[in-house]
């Protein structure tokens, strides 16, 4: 019985050890809570030259392009991927699906991750 004792005994002092080391090496800075938080896409490379409801031709190189049926026309977003590592500041410059969260340029969605990802948790806060 003692035999049993310690040896429990040692395999709580060991998790407790390991648990302590793991508390440790995560980031002490936590990322921001999210207000909203969306799906990004990006646009069709099919879709460049055509006309946006802004009325200005659709560009895949401009990096502050997205589009979105829930904010107003103009307004500006910062958009934070929702693991913290990347952000961009985009203007809703087109009207989007009704089922997309947000549509953006591929340049825009270059500064948060790759294409190949292909959609992008983010969180989205309203700037102006």
């Amino acid at each position: 019985m003692l035999v049993a004792a310690a040896l429990v005994a040692a395999v709580l002092a060991v998790a407790e050890r390991s648990a302590a080391a793991a508390a440790a090496a995560e980031p002490t800075a936590q990322t921001p809570p999210c207000a909203e938080r969306l799906d990004a896409t990006y646009y069709d490379p099919s879709l460049a030259g055509q006309p946006m409801a802004n009325g200005q031709p659709y560009d895949p190189r401009n990096p502050q392009l997205a589009s979105s049926n829930r904010h107003h026309l103009g307004t500006h977003l910062l958009l934070r991927r929702a693991d913290g590592v990347a952000t961009v500041v985009v203007e809703v410059m087109d009207r989007g699906s009704p089922e997309l969260g947000l549509d953006l340029s591929e340049a825009a969605f270059q500064r948060l991750g790759s294409l190949q990802e292909g959609r992008i948790p983010v969180c989205v806060e309203v700037v102006r």
